[in-house]
């Protein structure tokens, strides 16, 4: 479920990029493909805030095997990405009642580096395609679904799993996008980037 959070602001100049966003939840537009075993332990074993889990730095064999699995699980294609349960505690679930968007269109400021926020959440597991006009495509863009970057592995406790933002850059007309965890959506855009505006639009 991607759910709209507020409403997108009007930009300041002629300097804006529309992209668009549209959401194809696993049960319906895409089949899941086969999970890795090795998946479903690591969801098993992602701690919470009432599991946490102790990784002592002396404990080499079980902090090698979490960074692999952390390494891993980021590098895991978009169709064997599925919600981890623990998302459901943090950052936490979609709350009852959200209105489905399979449909939106948003603003980018190209003169405003950094993060531009969408509006728009994304639940965990569920897949975000971005689509974009070909002449953006090399304006170094990038989505991002979780706000939450920092890595909490060179901890001894954990309370979450380590890492819980996912990011893709947009080098493409369509670009496919899941984050386990799910989290508001952004669009980062790099410096010395406004120049000038692109249309674009999305299907759903």
């Amino acid at each position: 479920m991607l759910v709209a959070l507020g409403i997108f602001g009007q930009l300041v100049g002629m300097f804006r990029l529309l992209l668009g966003v549209l959401l194809a939840g696993a049960s319906s537009l895409q089949a899941v493909a086969e999970i890795p075993a090795w998946v479903t332990e690591l969801e098993q074993a992602t701690p919470t805030e009432a599991k946490k889990l102790s990784v002592p730095k002396a404990d080499a064999a079980l902090r090698t095997k979490w960074a692999k699995w952390v390494k891993d699980y980021a590098a895991l294609p978009v169709d064997q990405i599925r919600a981890n349960p623990a998302a459901a505690v943090f950052p936490g679930e979609v709350k009852p009642g959200a209105t489905p968007m399979k449909d939106f269109r948003f603003a980018v400021d190209l003169n405003l580096p950094r993060w531009q926020f969408t509006g728009l959440y994304a639940a965990a597991g569920e897949k975000v395609v971005v689509t974009l006009p070909a002449e953006a495509v090399e304006k170094g863009l990038s989505i991002r679904i979780g706000c939450h970057t920092d890595n909490i592995t060179p901890r001894e406790k954990w309370s979450r799993f380590p890492s819980i933002s996912r990011s893709a850059p947009l080098k493409a007309v369509t670009t496919e996008i899941a984050n386990p965890f799910g989290g508001l959506i952004y669009i980062e855009v790099p410096r010395d980037k406004g120049r000038g505006g692109v249309n674009g639009k999305t299907y759903g």
